[in-house]
């Protein structure tokens, strides 16, 4: 049986004001994804975890996220888009 959460991706991109190794993105990214219960999450739950991770990176200016997840015979997505930072 299909099931929420196994047939997800998800898109990112990102533009910095300073470094991050892809690594450190990936890492990011993984402690987002690996808080989603073992039965699945919504993908508005997912993309929203994502996106708070990215938003409290510093030297991340800028990200989209789409998450999808294909199951049951359906197609979900969630999109974000940010960081929405308060100007100084």
């Amino acid at each position: 049986t299909e099931s929420a959460g196994f047939l997800g991706r998800a898109k990112i991109a990102v533009r910095m004001d300073s470094l991050l190794w892809i690594e450190d993105l990936i890492g990011l990214i993984k402690s987002a994804t690996n808080e989603a219960p073992s039965n699945g999450d919504s993908v508005e739950r997912l993309c929203k975890r994502i996106s708070e991770e990215l938003t409290a990176t510093q030297a991340i200016n800028w990200y989209t996220v789409t998450v999808e997840n294909r199951a049951g015979g359906y197609s979900t997505f969630a999109s974000a888009q940010g960081p929405p930072r308060v100007a100084q």
